[in-house]
């Protein structure tokens, strides 16, 4: 684009008062048009997003996703979980995140009980909310009628706990699987002649009790798997059955443990 200037241009070059005038009035057309050209494009950037948006609503109708049939969304919505440890009460992660995105992927996982039978629950961070309480009786609602496996971790003292305790062991002929963590004799005293008849396997880790007697916890079990983690053992052959254990995972590394020596375990295990 010419211009009478053109030859000051990138110069330390000031204009006389005269010239000055006249590059005013010479831009005033371009300024113009300028302001055409935006309120163009304005005008344009406007029918490209009625477009654009036009367009998505009508590819949404045609997604494959839409088209999926509902068995294989439960299946991905099943491969979703996570596979080493239970899931948690966060929004941000399946399967709650499952059913953010739409209100169809909602209704199909709440009508999938097996998608809410494993959880982990933090007392200490259950108990410091109401609403935290109340939706911990709606995911077991949800499990309607499966078999759970949960892990059930706090810190704090059993006092601040128990109505989420006792909300757990209200679904305690359904548990299969159950983890202790960081548990102390007082929280387990809630556990004792608990009815868990489908209870197949129980791990304690670090829970610093004296006498666990793992038969005496629970009513009418048949345990096949143990696992104590970091915690007290020797008290533990003296009271166990044997009958249907079929895994037995012993760890810890208290410094007051006695030793139990292997000829005790072949002992027990022989009857």
């Amino acid at each position: 684009m010419n211009s009478p200037f053109q030859r000051h241009f990138g110069t330390n070059y000031c204009p006389t008062h005269e010239e000055t005038h006249s590059i005013r009035a010479l831009l005033v057309p371009h300024v113009d048009e300028v302001a055409r050209l935006e309120s163009l494009i304005r005008d344009l950037s406007a029918q490209r997003d009625q477009l654009k948006e036009h367009i998505g609503l009508h590819e949404a109708l045609i997604s494959p996703a839409r088209r999926l049939p509902h068995d294989i969304i439960q299946e991905i919505f099943l491969a979703c979980l996570p596979t080493r440890r239970n899931a948690t009460m966060d929004l941000a992660q399946a399967p709650l995140l499952l059913g953010r995105i739409c209100s169809a992927w909602r209704a199909i996982a709440l009508s999938m009980p097996l998608l809410w039978a494993r959880l982990h629950v933090n007392l200490d961070y259950v108990v410091s909310s109401g609403a935290r309480i109340h939706f911990l009786g709606e995911w077991l609602e949800r499990s309607a009628q499966c078999a759970l496996t949960l892990s059930i971790a706090a810190r704090k003292p059993p006092d601040s706990s128990s109505a989420v305790m006792d909300l757990l062991i209200k679904s305690s002929e359904r548990w299969r699987n159950l983890n202790l963590v960081h548990l102390t004799e007082a929280y387990l005293g809630k556990l004792h002649g608990v009815a868990a008849p489908r209870l197949e396997s129980i791990e304690a880790t670090e829970s610093g009790v004296e006498n666990l007697d793992v038969n005496t916890l629970f009513q009418g079990t048949h345990i096949r798997r143990v696992a104590l983690v970091r915690t007290h053992l020797w008290t533990l052959l003296p009271t166990m059955s044997w009958d249907h254990l079929t895994h037995l995972s012993l760890l810890t590394y208290f410094p007051s443990a006695q030793p139990t020596s292997s000829s005790s375990f072949v002992r027990a295990a022989r009857y």
